[in-house]
């Protein structure tokens, strides 16, 4: 290769190398966030109970299954069981999230006081009975379809629960249909068996319990974030902070980056800086640097667009989070 071509080339190179977008240039890791739940629990409410009353006498109805493609009914199964399982799993993780100071499990114990569900609706009767400010009513239970394949050893189980919340000093009831599709995986490499039919359907009632109690109370995700990497011995610092939570000391590094002459390391930095407003609790700061770093390259990256857009999306949403957040936490 000659003179010539030799300054033809690289040329080529470092224009190819520049025009690649940044997007390509991404990582993500985890971080843990607090959820808000959905019911607005008065700050009076220190106390609840829990009851299992089956107004629709769920219980009566068969567990049911299909097993290599045959139709099976289990009668050692019984729906009355597995909703106290239920239950029982609620109330074990309302006592570990210790958002009340007072949680009370009555299970099924006033169905056979009450013979008449409907009376259960008198709802002053069970404050003064449990001595509690809310009371939590499972109304319903029941998995529409559980399926068993021993392709690949998967047990399917579409459940659904129906729930009822009553406050002390609150006249409304407030409902919440709960539909969970959850599958469990056995996966043994010799002789793989599945487990008891029974056992999976009672994990099954466990887990839609304390994922009602999830939707109840605030509680920890971990959820995956997007942030900007780079070769640059600066960002690689920032980075390393940001893994470790120390989202200050990184900041400080990103904010100074966000002044560089060189737009990509700038708009990267900006993107960066938005995570660090989120972790502090800043969405509308962190919407700020997005929009920045949106419009921050010279040449239009499509798909460095997108990603900003995507993280507004999820940082307007996380706004409203907080705000009902600001109502729940105690």
């Amino acid at each position: 290769m000659n003179f010539v071509k030799i300054l033809i080339v690289i040329p080529l190179i470092v224009w190819v190398l520049s025009s690649c977008s940044i997007s390509q240039q991404v990582g993500t890791f985890q971080v843990e966030i607090l959820k808000p739940g959905i019911f607005n629990i008065p700050e009076d409410v220190k106390s609840i109970a829990l009851f299992n009353r089956d107004v629709l006498k769920s219980d009566t109805l068969k567990v049911s299954y299909i097993k290599d493609g045959h139709f099976s009914i289990d009668t050692t199964i019984h729906y009355r069981t597995l909703s106290n399982y239920c239950l029982d799993s609620l109330s074990v993780y309302l006592k570990n999230q210790g958002y009340f100071s007072k949680v009370v499990n009555f299970r099924d114990s006033l169905n056979a006081i009450f013979q008449d569900p409907i009376s259960l609706l008198e709802n002053q009767k069970l404050f003064k009975i449990s001595e509690t400010d809310a009371i939590v009513f499972l109304d319903y239970f029941h998995f529409n379809t559980s399926m068993v394949y021993d392709y690949g050893n998967r047990f399917y189980t579409n459940a659904m629960a129906k729930w009822s919340v009553a406050f002390k000093n609150d006249t409304s009831t407030y409902l919440y249909n709960q539909l969970d599709t959850m599958i469990f995986e056995d996966r043994e490499f010799f002789e793989p068996k599945f487990k008891p039919v029974n056992i999976r359907f009672i994990e099954a009632s466990e887990n839609l319990g304390v994922l009602f109690g999830t939707k109840l109370i605030p509680f920890p995700l971990t959820v995956d974030r997007m942030y900007y990497k780079s070769l640059n011995p600066e960002m690689l610092t920032a980075q390393k902070l940001a893994f470790n939570n120390d989202w200050l000391n990184a900041a400080e590094i990103w904010n100074r980056i966000t002044k560089s002459k060189n737009r990509r390391q700038a708009a990267k930095a900006m993107f960066n800086m938005a995570l660090v407003c989120e972790m502090e609790g800043k969405p509308e700061l962190a919407i700020d640097w997005l929009v920045k770093s949106y419009s921050g390259l010279k040449h239009d990256d499509k798909d460095h667009k997108l990603n900003c857009q995507r993280y507004i999306n999820v940082l307007a949403l996380r706004k409203l989070e907080i705000a009902k957040l600001g109502k729940q936490i105690r």
